[in-house]
């Protein structure tokens, strides 16, 4: 793979820095870190007597752009001839192509949903583990996230043991606390999201890694393509603190209009009117194609019709990277290179210095900072590097 599929940069990366957490994170990571070691030491006897040869369990809870990045490792393990149940929500399971070995469950659990409801979330935990038992009993767990909750549930669900990172790299780097908790790997800080995982893949399973491949979805036959030579804007992102600044997306808009270009903002499920808001009002919409995405196929199909495609850091600019379509990515606060589009057709316009202007734990006390960030790349500057894509064409 090496460097033909890494995004240029509109400036120098910074070097890598830690996210500090505050001192309730911590400690609540560590206390559910002695909470799986006591989980572990329960299950020795299944440990030792329940195991199934080559037979993993992978979780990932959250969103479209995390489940793109494990997809490597999944089919990596498909193909080498390991059993994999892949927990992951119903909405992206069409991400993976069909594979004898791989069976795909659904995963509810949702650690945001139940920030202010630890009743609601214990409960959600223990029903996912109930779910999963089944299936997972026997098998070996691998957390692709470094998220302590995660082994604990691989734990309840039966894992005879559970192989994980060192921190909980993907958000704010919270420590997988004790070396006996799991079977843990060190962060590389320079690598590409879905590069990461292959730490944790057996050696048989190497040289079947791949960067992330959506060409399963691609129909030829689609209706859902847009007029040929559309640029397409994707404004919205599940964080607020990612989203641009609406008045610069309608300049932007402006200037491609003036030019002669044909323009759509994509959106998901419901979100039309989000998307009109994100980009600066009904004036803006009167010049673009509004078009919904209603499923990860849709999304697929729809991106790659578009010419060139100008977005935020979001689930869909990882379709794209996949899809290796030329794109524009807007970047405020996400930890790069890590949450980069795995593409060298990606331009990335950031701000970030490793100082004042860093890499945040994206919650929600810190997204006015986060669009704060965001307000520095201006519409001028997107529009430039827009025209030099155009330009050699």
């Amino acid at each position: 793979m090496g460097n033909s599929i890494k995004p240029k940069y509109s400036k120098p990366l910074p070097q890598p820095t830690a996210i500090y957490p505050n001192v309730q994170r911590r400690v609540a990571f560590w206390c559910i870190g002695v909470f799986a070691i006591f989980l572990r030491l329960l299950t020795l006897p299944r440990r030792c007597f329940n195991k199934r040869q080559n037979t993993y369990l992978v979780y990932e809870p959250y969103g479209m752009g995390d489940v793109i990045a494990l997809q490597p490792f999944v089919m990596a393990l498909a193909k080498s001839g390991g059993r994999v149940i892949v927990a992951v929500k119903e909405e992206w399971q069409a991400i993976f192509p069909k594979h004898d070995n791989i069976k795909l469950v659904s995963a509810n659990v949702s650690y945001s949903k139940y920030r202010n409801k630890k009743a609601g979330l214990l409960k959600s935990f223990l029903d996912t583990a109930r779910a999963l038992r089944e299936e997972a009993s026997g098998a070996i767990g691998l957390d692709i996230r470094g998220d302590v909750r995660s082994i604990c549930l691989m734990y309840l669900a039966g894992c005879t043991k559970v192989e994980s990172f060192n921190r909980y790299f993907t958000a704010n780097d919270c420590r997988v606390s004790f070396g006996c908790v799991s079977h843990r790997y060190s962060i590389d800080r320079a690598a590409l999201r879905f590069e990461l995982n292959k730490q944790l893949l057996p050696k048989s399973a190497e040289e079947k890694f791949i960067s992330p491949d959506l060409s399963h979805l691609i129909d030829p036959a689609t209706e859902e393509a847009l007029e040929q030579g559309t640029i397409a804007l994707v404004p919205l992102a599940g964080w607020s603190g990612k989203e641009w600044i609406p008045e610069s997306w309608a300049s932007v808009i402006a200037s491609l209009k003036d030019k002669g270009h044909n323009l759509a903002v994509v959106f998901g499920p419901k979100e039309r009117e989000q998307a009109i808001a994100a980009i600066g009002g009904a004036e803006a919409a009167a010049n673009v194609q509004l078009k919904e995405a209603t499923t990860v196929k849709a999304w697929v199909n729809i991106l790659n019709s578009a010419s060139y495609v100008i977005s935020v850091n979001t689930g869909p600019m990882h379709i794209v990277a996949a899809l290796k379509k030329p794109q524009i990515v807007i970047e405020g606060t996400s930890r790069i290179p890590l949450w980069a589009p795995a593409n060298s057709n990606a331009i990335v316009i950031h701000y970030q210095n490793g100082k004042e202007i860093r890499a945040i734990h994206q919650i929600d006390s810190n997204a006015e900072y986060s669009r704060r960030v965001m307000s520095k790349i201006s519409a001028d500057e997107v529009f430039s590097v827009m025209e030099k894509l155009l330009k050699k064409e």
